[in-house]
C-alpha cells in the first residue's frame, strides 16, 4: 500500500496538465497531445460558457496547469485578466487566432430579410420560387452583417477546427518541444479526420436537400456556413421572443415547412415548445458542448437532415 501511495504521489508530481474552457477543446487537445497531458475543463456539463464563473477550486487548480488554452468564449473576457493577474507565470494561448469570425444572427435580421424579399417580389409571376431562392442566398450571406457581436461558436465547423488544431499544435510544441514531431504528426491525422467528417456531413445534408433549420440559441452559424444551410434562431437579442415575435417565428416556420425546433440543454425550452406545438412538430436537443466533436457533428447533421420531414 505504501508503494502504491508513493507511486501515485510521484505520478502527480510529474504529470503535466493543461486547462481549456469547454469540453470540445478537451477532445481537440487529446487528439493532438495523446496521453502527454491531462486536460482540465473549466465549463462543466450543464453550464454555459456565456455566463460561467470558475469555482474557487478551479482557480486553485490552475496553479498546477502548464498553460491555459483559450477559445474566445464570453466568460474568458472577464476571467482571463483575473487569471493572468493571479497566475502571472501561467502561459495563455489563444486557439481562436486566425479564425475569421462571423457576426451572430438574431431573429429580427431573418424577418427583415424575409420582408425585403417579399416586397421586392410582390408582383413577380414566380413569387414563391424566387422568394425561396433569394431568401436562402440572402440569409446565408447577409446574416453575417447583423448584430455586430462576434459568434464565439467556432468549434462547430470542421474547417474552423483545423485552424484551431494548428494553434493547439504550436502551443504544445512551445510547452513540450521534445515531442514536436509527435504533435505535428497527430495534427496531420486530426485534420485528415476532420476532412473525412466534412465529407460525411456534407453528404448527409445534401442528400436531405435541407435548406434551413430552427434553433433556440444561434450556436450553429459556422456549421451552417460551411455546409451552405441556414440557421433560424428563436432568440431575439439573447432573450426569449415576445408574443408578437413568437407569432412571426411560427409563421416563418410554417412557411419553411420546419417540423423540428432544436434546443440547447443549457437554455429554457418553453418558447421552442410553443413553436413546436403550433407547427405540429417537436423539440429535439442539439448540444454544441458535447465533448466528442466528431460524433456530435454527425448527430447534428442527421437531426438537421430530418428537421423538415
Amino acid at each position: 500500500m505504501k508503494i502504491i501511495i508513493l507511486l501515485a504521489m510521484v505520478s502527480v508530481a510529474f504529470s503535466k496538465s493543461l486547462t481549456v474552457s469547454i469540453l470540445p477543446q478537451k477532445y481537440f487537445v487529446e487528439q493532438i497531445a495523446g496521453d502527454n497531458f491531462e486536460v482540465n475543463v473549466m465549463v462543466k456539463p450543464g453550464s454555459s460558457p456565456e455566463t460561467y464563473e470558475p469555482t474557487p477550486k478551479q482557480m486553485i487548480e490552475l496553479s498546477k496547469s502548464h498553460a491555459f488554452l483559450a477559445i474566445d468564449v464570453p466568460f474568458e473576457k472577464i476571467w482571463l485578466p483575473k487569471i493572468s493577474e493571479n497566475y502571472p507565470d501561467l502561459k495563455i494561448f489563444d486557439t481562436s487566432k486566425g479564425v475569421q469570425k462571423r457576426s451572430i444572427e438574431h431573429f429580427e435580421s431573418i424577418i427583415e430579410v424575409e420582408e425585403d424579399v417579399h416586397h421586392d417580389c410582390e408582383n413577380c409571376d414566380h413569387e414563391h420560387e424566387e422568394n425561396h431562392h433569394e431568401l436562402d442566398n440572402h440569409e446565408h450571406h447577409e446574416g453575417h452583417n447583423h448584430g455586430g457581436e462576434n459568434d464565439p461558436h467556432i468549434w462547430l465547423a470542421p474547417e474552423m477546427i483545423k485552424i484551431q488544431a494548428e494553434n493547439i499544435k504550436e502551443a504544445l510544441i512551445s510547452i513540450d518541444p521534445s515531442k514536436k514531431e509527435f504533435y505535428i504528426e497527430n495534427t496531420i491525422k486530426f485534420k485528415a479526420k476532420l476532412d473525412e467528417l466534412s465529407k460525411i456531413v456534407s453528404g448527409v445534408l445534401t442528400q436531405s436537400n435541407v435548406k434551413s433549420f430552427m434553433v433556440f440559441h444561434p450556436s450553429w452559424g459556422y456549421f451552417a456556413d460551411q455546409f451552405k444551410i441556414k440557421q433560424i434562431p428563436v432568440e431575439v437579442e439573447g432573450k426569449s421572443p415576445s408574443p408578437g415575435q413568437l407569432k412571426e417565428i411560427i409563421d416563418l416556420a410554417k412557411k419553411k415547412e420546419i417540423k423540428i425546433v432544436f434546443v440547447q440543454p443549457q437554455f429554457d425550452k418553453r418558447s421552442a415548445e410553443t413553436i413546436a406545438k403550433s407547427i405540429n412538430g417537436k423539440v429535439l436537443p442539439l448540444n454544441p458542448l458535447e465533448e466528442n466533436l466528431y460524433d456530435n457533428l454527425l448527430d447534428a447533421a442527421n437531426k438537421i437532415a430530418g428537421s423538415m420531414k
